[in-house]
């Protein structure tokens, strides 16, 4: 669940900037990589601020519905919104409405992640929990280093291969989430 939703965090680092600058509409693209820098356009670096933006938006709500309706509750609510919304990438309706999408996924994949940690140092007992925690945190991270590498050698073959790669990743989330029992 953690690795799915890391895998998601990071490998939206690497494509949003490719995504934006090279105008692709959902999973719909040239998907051919310039191997040369490309300057971004201000309105383009406005789009990635305000989609990126949103992780530090997310957190207070984390908090606030891990409060009011249970950690639980909220991580199947943030993982199934997650998936819904990765799903909704492998359409192009207008760049806007993908921007949004990535606003969101952003935001509830930020908030999913907040609940994980609120509840993952409670799991296990006090003698162990440290390694535990680490463990964790290092299936996590593995999958981010994959998800950087993984993102930009498929994006070289086609947008819509990573759009794929995400929604399997924000399936893994959701079903983590949908089957955490306590």
């Amino acid at each position: 669940m953690y690795a799915g939703n890391i895998f998601l965090i990071f490998g939206l680092i690497v494509y949003l900037p490719l995504a934006v600058s090279n105008h692709i509409c959902g999973g719909v693209g040239s998907g051919s990589i310039k191997r040369t820098c490309k300057t971004l356009t201000r309105g383009q670096l406005l789009d990635l601020t305000f989609i990126t933006a949103a992780g530090a938006f997310s957190v207070a709500l984390g908090l606030f519905t891990a409060k009011k309706s249970g950690r639980v509750c909220s991580l199947r609510a943030f993982g199934i919104i997650v998936f819904l919304l990765t799903v909704s990438l492998l359409v192009c309706i207008d760049m806007n409405v993908t921007k949004a999408a990535f606003f969101f996924i952003k935001f509830f994949t930020s908030a999913f992640n907040i609940i994980i940690w609120i509840i993952i140092p409670e799991l296990y007992p006090t003698v162990i929990r440290n390694t535990a925690t680490g463990a964790i945190n290092c299936w996590g991270k593995s999958a981010g280093a994959l998800s950087t590498f993984l993102v930009y050698f498929l994006y070289s073959f086609s947008p819509l291969y990573v759009i794929i790669v995400f929604v399997i990743a924000a399936l893994v989330s959701m079903v983590g989430g949908i089957l955490w029992s306590k």
